[in-house]
C-alpha cells in the first residue's frame, strides 16, 4: 500500500481536539482536571497538580530579542544621563582640568560605534534565527510546490478520493447493506487506483533510474574516450619533443662542426694572406734591386759613351 501521507500536501485531520482549544481556555481546562481527580486526593495535592499544568502550559520565554531591546535602553539612560550631566555642569566643573560637558560628550562618541556596532550584530542575530527557524519551513514548501503538473494532478485525485472516502465514512449510519457493499467497491476501486498509482509511479522511477544509468554509462564512455584521446596526444607530444630535442642536438651538432670548418678555413686564408704577403715583398725587393742594377747600368753605359764620344771628339 502506498503511504498517504507521502503524496498529501494536507495531513488528515482526526477529531482530537486543537491544542489552541486547551490553551485560550485554561480555566475550562483546569476545571475538567480538577474535576477528573481521584476521590481520595487531597486539596494540597489537587492546588500542586494545577500548578504543575500551568508550569507546563506556560510557554517558554523567548529571549532572542534581548540583546537589541538592552542595546536600546542602555543607548537611551547614556543619552539621558548625558543630557542631564550637561545641563546641571557648567564650565566651573571641572575633572582633571576639563568640563564634565566635554568628558560626557567624548565619552559619548567612544561608547556610540560600540552600542552601534552591539544593536547591529543583535539585530543581524535575530534576523539570523528567523532565517534558521523559517529555513525548515521554506524546504518542505518548495518540496510541496515543485512538484510538476502529473505530481499535482495525481496528488488532487489522491486528497479528492481520501475525501470521498471520509465523506462515505461519514454517512454510514444512515446506509444499508447495498450501500455499504456500494462503499467497499468503492474502496476497493480507490484501492487499485492507488495500487496502479504505485506500480506507475515505480515504473517510471526505474524508467529514470534506468536513463540515468544509461547517461552515467555514456558519460563514461565518453570520459573513457577523452581520456584515451588526451592519452594519445599527450604520447604524441612527448615524441614530437623528443624528435625536436633530437633534431635540435643534431642541428647544434652540424653547426659546431660548421664553425669548426669555417675557423679552420679562416686560419688557412690567414696564413695564405700572411704568404702572399711575404712573397709580394720578395718580389718588391727583387725589382728594387733589378731597378737599382739597371740604373747604375745605365749610368755606366752613359759614362762609357760620354768617354767614347770624347774620344772621337779628339781624333
Amino acid at each position: 500500500m502506498v503511504d498517504p501521507t507521502k503524496f498529501s500536501a494536507n495531513p488528515l485531520r482526526t477529531l482530537s481536539p486543537a491544542p489552541s482549544a486547551a490553551t485560550d481556555n485554561p480555566e475550562k481546562t483546569e476545571t475538567s482536571s480538577g474535576d477528573a481527580q481521584p476521590a481520595g486526593a487531597t486539596p494540597q495535592t489537587a492546588t500542586t497538580a494545577k500548578l504543575a499544568a500551568r508550569a507546563i502550559k506556560r510557554k517558554s520565554a523567548n529571549y532572542s530579542t534581548t540583546p537589541f531591546w538592552m542595546g536600546m535602553g542602555l543607548s537611551i539612560g547614556w543619552v539621558a544621563v548625558v543630557a542631564f550631566v550637561m545641563m546641571q555642569s557648567g564650565t566651573a566643573h571641572t575633572f582633571l582640568g576639563v568640563p564634565l560637558s566635554n568628558w560626557a560628550v567624548g565619552i559619548s562618541a567612544i561608547i556610540s560605534p560600540m552600542a552601534m556596532i552591539w544593536m547591529i550584530t543583535a539585530y543581524l542575530q535575530r534576523a539570523a534565527d528567523v532565517q534558521s527557524v523559517t529555513e525548515p519551513l521554506r524546504r518542505q514548501l518548495a518540496m510541496i510546490t515543485g512538484e510538476s503538473g502529473a505530481a499535482e494532478v495525481r496528488i488532487r485525485r489522491f486528497n479528492q478520493a481520501i475525501k470521498e472516502q471520509l465523506e462515505l465514512l461519514r454517512s454510514t449510519k444512515n446506509l444499508n447493506d447495498g450501500d455499504l457493499m456500494v462503499i467497499m467497491q468503492r474502496v476497493n476501486e480507490h484501492k487499485q487506483e492507488l495500487e496502479n498509482f504505485e506500480q506507475q509511479s515505480l515504473y517510471h522511477v526505474n524508467e529514470i533510474q534506468d536513463v540515468i544509468r544509461r547517461s552515467m554509462q555514456h558519460i563514461d564512455q565518453l570520459m573513457e574516450d577523452k581520456f584515451a584521446m588526451l592519452r594519445i596526444l599527450d604520447n604524441k607530444l612527448v615524441q614530437s619533443g623528443d624528435d625536436m630535442s633530437r633534431q635540435t642536438e643534431g642541428m647544434r651538432d652540424q653547426i659546431t662542426v660548421l664553425l669548426q670548418d669555417i675557423e679552420s678555413n679562416a686560419l688557412l686564408v690567414a696564413s695564405t694572406v700572411e704568404r702572399a704577403m711575404q712573397d709580394s715583398k720578395k718580389l718588391s725587393d727583387t725589382a728594387r734591386s733589378q731597378e737599382t742594377s739597371l740604373l747604375s747600368a745605365a749610368e755606366t753605359a752613359s759614362t762609357t759613351l760620354s768617354e767614347l764620344s770624347g774620344k772621337i771628339d779628339t781624333n
